[in-house]
């Protein structure tokens, strides 16, 4: 399945954020939508590879699975909004670079918010909720690599926006990561990783368990190198996991 066949394509822009960067996305709402209903919405973050402004990159099943699974199952389609923002090529969605320089330095300067993640979420807050009738409280995300630190950097500095997140070979800032504790998490990476280190995910492990997060999961692989989404996504015991997680206090009423 080629998820842009049943997602239609838009582009979302608000001088106030930037006067130059636009959000390119792709977005399923069901046919039969009913705004007597409230639906639940899941966010789908790219990696650096598919940055552009042609949305045709973001339908490829290999690292979208998730929206696959959704699409192809009927009843799913009924309960779900999806959304697939696209990171113009100019831009990423976080300063990726600062975790690696961490792992290297022991010194983080720490993560900043790119006008790109700032207007995924002013898409979601001004937009959406405004236009759908969406669940506040069944808001999810998943992301790899460059989209897997857009889902950390999520969690730590918006704890109350989502439901739960599935990151895959990505990081947060370890001296902010105890802000993530109480939001239902399950991250991937391999050890074989030439391209983000995966003691990302092991930094990550260590401050949620001192922590005592109630809901984290940590999957190691030894073999799948910078490409361990296609492996993770294909558990599907993890995506059933991931949607059936309720957040008790949501940012989004």
């Amino acid at each position: 399945m080629i998820a842009y066949d049943m997602m239609k394509p838009y582009v979302y822009a608000n001088e106030a954020i930037s006067e130059t960067v636009k959000l390119p996305y792709l977005m399923y709402v069901p046919e039969s939508y009913d705004p007597a209903k409230k639906y639940k919405v899941l966010f789908f973050m790219h990696g650096m590879g598919e940055r552009g402004s042609d949305h045709k990159h973001l339908g490829d099943e290999g690292y979208c699975r998730y929206l696959c699974y959704v699409l192809e199952d009927p009843k799913l389609r009924e309960e779900f909004i999806l959304i697939a923002p696209q990171c113009e090529e100019s831009c990423t969605w976080v300063t990726i670079e600062a975790m690696v320089n961490y792992l290297e330095t022991k010194e983080f300067p720490g993560t900043s918010l790119s006008p790109a993640l700032a207007l995924v979420y002013d898409l979601l807050e001004n937009k959406l909720a405004k236009d759908y009738n969406i669940d506040g409280s069944r808001i999810y995300m998943a992301g790899l690599s460059m989209g897997a630190f857009a889902t950390w950097y999520t969690v730590i500095h918006k704890p109350n926006l989502l439901a739960a997140a599935v990151p895959v070979c990505g990081g947060g800032d370890p001296k902010e990561l105890h802000k993530a504790k109480n939001v239902p998490i399950w991250a991937f990476h391999s050890l074989d990783d030439d391209l983000v280190p995966h003691q990302c995910l092991l930094l990550a492990k260590e401050v949620m368990e001192r922590e005592n997060a109630p809901d984290f999961h940590a999957t190691m692989y030894e073999h799948e190198g910078h490409g361990s989404w296609v492996r993770a996504f294909l558990e599907r015991d993890v995506f059933d996991w991931m949607i059936s997680k309720v957040n008790p206090d949501p940012e989004i009423k």
